[in-house]
């Protein structure tokens, strides 16, 4: 039987909305005391007349109204945000290659577009070997300008490039230097040792070597 109200969705809105709905809550709190007690004598003496629920009913419209086109404006907001990706890669568990804040046209292209990072980072000739296993993270709103995704792919073949002698055992990370909406997509390759934790994008940014 199709339900007519998807519980889950409806909490999954209230766990997203929290705040907002702790101002309602209390602006609406505020709106009542005011009505039945405060507006004036004639009115709160009971508690029960009609008045007073009218007055209460009248403002507590026009706070919804003003809830609802916050809401409105917040979703739009979120809408119209850049989304940015980073993307790991491991192998014999450990970290073997990273991109930090690459730009990402849309979430529905997460998986393909961190597939081809990891190509072009292990050279760009040869189609990476995934494990069946993999997550994925949506790490919220950076800085109020982007939306951050994270995925981390598993391999169960290590790329020919860390066969040559410069990349032995090494760890490579591309970092988006310019971290605005405005990115060039300007790169700074580094290398590191391995190691079984990815390295922060600041760490990334500023510790290794450069190499081309």
């Amino acid at each position: 039987m199709k339900k007519f109200i998807d519980n889950d969705k409806i909490f999954k809105v209230i766990a997203i909305n929290k705040k907002s709905l702790k101002i309602l809550l209390f602006l609406t709190v505020i709106v009542f005391i005011w009505v039945f007690f405060f507006s004036s004598k004639e009115t709160s003496i009971d508690f029960l007349v009609w008045n007073n629920w009218n007055k209460f009913i009248t403002v507590l419209t026009f706070i919804v109204a003003i809830a609802i086109g916050w809401l409105n404006y917040i979703r739009s907001w979120e809408d119209n945000l850049p989304n940015k990706l980073t993307v790991h890669f491991v192998y014999n568990e450990k970290y073997i290659m990273s991109a930090y804040t690459v730009s990402l046209s849309s979430k529905s292209d997460l998986r393909a577009w961190a597939q081809q990072i990891g190509k072009q980072m292990a050279g760009g000739n040869e189609n990476l070997s995934f494990e069946l296993t993999n997550s994925q993270e949506y790490l919220g709103i950076e800085n109020n300008e982007y939306k951050h995704y994270k995925l981390t792919y598993y391999l169960s073949k290590e790329p020919k490039i860390f066969k040559q002698a410069d990349f032995q055992n090494t760890y490579l990370t591309w970092i988006v230097e310019d971290n605005d909406n405005k990115s060039k997509g300007d790169i700074k390759q580094r290398r590191h040792a391995r190691q079984k934790t990815s390295l922060s994008r600041d760490k990334a940014l500023t510790e290794g070597e450069e190499y081309l």
